[in-house]
């Protein structure tokens, strides 16, 4: 997996590899050519007027090197942080499971626009056992 980590300038970007955390520097152009190749780059968003390049927020980058089904806990919305399933990216949105009915989605602008955060410590191995136990009935 791709994100862009910063702004280097007006028209480059760091884009950080998440299997080997290498950043490269990269124009606005050749990232959109690695888009056409089907290169996926969290942060780089195509759209009918043209192509926009965002930075991606801290909690962001931080999903993008948590590993599929591991524990964390979540809070948005002025919520009280819980303990929630990771399941990785699908699409452009992050999935987690918090022993509902269906697992739940956000999307990179929900996750700036609400205010997400997510830790990875703390977690309460009686509640993470449960949600566990409960995705493996589905």
């Amino acid at each position: 997996m791709f994100y862009v980590s910063k702004q280097v300038s007006e028209r480059k970007y760091g884009v950080v590899d998440t299997t080997d955390n290498v950043e490269e520097v990269h124009d606005a152009m050749e990232l959109l050519q690695f888009v056409n190749k089907g290169i996926a780059i969290l942060g780089v968003i195509l759209t009918p007027q043209g192509t926009a390049i965002r930075v991606c927020s801290p909690v962001v980058r931080l999903l993008c090197h948590i590993p599929y089904a591991s524990p964390v806990r979540i809070k948005y919305a002025g919520d009280m942080y819980k303990t929630v399933l990771y399941l990785g990216m699908v699409g452009n949105t992050f999935k987690f499971y918090d022993g509902g009915l269906a697992p739940f989605c956000f999307s990179q602008d929900f996750i700036d626009s609400a205010k997400v955060d997510v830790k990875t410590d703390d977690i309460d191995a009686d509640e993470f056992l449960a949600i566990l136990n409960k995705a493996k009935r589905r």
